[in-house]
């Protein structure tokens, strides 16, 4: 359900460059490691299913993740989990994780896909796992960038950072992702386009100075007071009722705020509350010296160095998609009784799937409520079979197919901006641009963003430059133009720079001098 012609694809897209024999960051721009992009590209057997089987398999990641993390909580936290409280603890981490994020090939669910299962082999006995699970959680750096202090900060979490062989087993990804580019020439290339991004510090820390935030540390410190703090003399002197108080916040206020928040579908900023819960409680039993094990610690730390990694991301800058565990652990840290934990996760279950419903079908990414999602791309969109998608969308995509026409009648290459990455994942035609989405983010870098333009100029004189008048991101809710803003400085500088020779309902079509060589159609729209 649900299709927005923006970021779907944009990985896919880069699937089919490297299944084309091209090279990444020398012979295309790709602005994070091209792990992600290699590991989905069997999924472009598929042909016009590639988007459902894409899909399909990114659900099975979430699943997989959510399933790996309670196995890790179990074993760190030695609690003996009756299978149907395993289960619900396992459809609550899914759940919250997954919340309304789209289900989409992303290179951020790739690096906590393959951190997981390093994590769980991390904690076997053996060597060999150790060293498997060590190059695992290494490689989900090479999924995209900010996982890279990830394998330093679990070695000090699991207490294994003296033993070289781990340090080596987990530097190893970034030594053969290196000796690659060596190899193919691609260092300096790599170099540019992988430091384009630097708001580590905006989205990594100060992004977490907020109400959510704080109101989940306080949460958390003071339910865990109010449920087990020591009695203490004079007005501060504490009562069965406060007791009861601190038990009933410390495990209504995560499930009820997520439940509601993924209702109406704002869980990407509550989550904050959730990871600043978790801290508070960690907070709580080092001032007061409460008796833990280094398992529950271990395991919180895990947890919310995974969930901090996953949000060091501008286009995504929330704990969200780590949400599941940093739940469970809040649930399972200090269990009233063992009983108490399992019936408590039975009704979590059914609480967050009710919720979960209500997100995946009311709350679907840059579309309409599923009601509204009447129309089939198949035919439409190359790849797109068995996706439907909103009425506006559909308009937008059947004009371009319009425009593509008009491009392809006269014997041309074409390039589409700023948006549609996804296009290129089964097109017939290779995408002639260096970048599968030339929009926002991708061009901050003004060496990027120069070798986009000199690309243009290039082939000037041999294709058509379709450009979108409509912001594609906002097509659920009508054709907005779009706006002379930094992010659509392409489109702009196309405008400028080219001749347009035509245009559609929704896109104008550019290109220089001799234009004598087009064909105008009959039907054109003139806007």
């Amino acid at each position: 359900m649900g299709f927005n012609p923006t970021d779907e694809g944009f990985t896919l897209a880069h699937s089919r460059r490297i299944l084309d024999g091209q090279l990444p960051h020398r012979d295309f721009i790709i602005i994070r490691p091209f792990i992600s992009p290699l590991i989905h590209v069997p999924f472009l057997i598929f042909g016009d299913y590639t988007y459902w089987a894409s899909r399909f398999f990114v659900w099975f990641q979430l699943a997989c993740i959510a399933w790996i993390w309670v196995s890790i909580i179990q074993r760190f936290l030695s609690y003996p989990f009756h299978p149907t409280a395993r289960f619900c603890a396992a459809l609550t981490a899914f759940a919250a994780s997954t919340h309304s994020k789209n289900l989409t090939a992303w290179h951020t669910i790739d690096g906590l896909f393959v951190s997981a299962i390093g994590f769980a082999l991390c904690l076997r006995q053996g060597r060999v796992s150790k060293l498997l699970g060590y190059f695992l959680i290494g490689t989900a750096m090479l999924c995209k960038q900010n996982f890279m202090f990830l394998a330093p900060l679990v070695l000090v979490i699991l207490g294994e950072w003296r033993k070289v062989q781990f340090w080596l087993a987990a530097a190893l990804p970034g030594v053969i992702y290196f000796t690659f580019l060596l190899f193919t020439g691609a260092v300096g290339d790599a170099l540019v386009q992988m430091s384009s991004r630097t708001e580590l510090l905006t989205v990594g820390i100060v992004n977490y100075f907020n109400r959510w935030f704080v109101l989940g540390v306080l949460s958390g410190y003071l339910s865990m007071w109010l449920a087990f703090g020591e009695p203490r003399l004079g007005v501060l002197r504490k009562t069965g009722m406060q007791n009861r108080v601190g038990i009933i916040t410390l495990y209504a206020a995560p499930l009820l705020g997520t439940a509601l928040s993924l209702g109406v579908n704002v869980f990407i900023y509550t989550s904050f509350g959730l990871f600043g819960m978790l801290i508070g409680i960690l907070l709580y039993c080092s001032v007061e010296s409460l008796e833990q094990t280094s398992g529950r610690l271990q395991a919180s730390l895990l947890a919310l160095v995974t969930a901090w990694s996953a949000s060091v991301s501008d286009g995504y800058s929330s704990p969200a998609l780590g949400a599941g565990p940093i739940m469970l652990l809040i649930f399972a840290y200090k269990p009233v009784t063992q009983r108490f934990l399992r019936s408590w996760l039975m009704i979590a279950a059914g609480a967050m799937l009710l919720s979960f419903g209500i997100a995946r079908t009311q709350h679907i990414y840059r579309d309409q409520p599923a009601q509204n999602l009447t129309k089939a791309l198949a035919g439409v969109f190359p790849g797109g079979r068995l996706i439907r998608t909103n009425p506006n969308t559909y308009k937008f995509l059947l004009d371009l197919n319009g425009a593509l026409d008009a491009a392809k009648r006269n014997g041309k290459t074409f390039v589409i901006i700023p948006d549609l990455a996804g296009y290129w994942v089964q097109s017939t035609q290779p995408n002639p641009l260096p970048i599968v989405w030339p929009h926002g983010g991708e061009l901050k870098n003004e060496r990027v963003y120069s070798r986009v333009v000199a690309e243009l100029e290039a082939g000037k004189n041999r294709r058509w430059i379709i450009v979108q008048k409509v912001m594609a991101a906002d097509l659920r809710k009508g054709f907005i133009p779009i706006p002379n803003v930094q992010d659509y400085r392409l489109v702009q500088y196309v405008r400028s720079h080219f001749k347009r020779v035509d245009e559609t309902r929704f896109f104008e079509i550019y290109r220089v001098p001799p234009s004598i060589l087009w064909t105008p159609r009959k039907d054109s729209h003139r806007v």
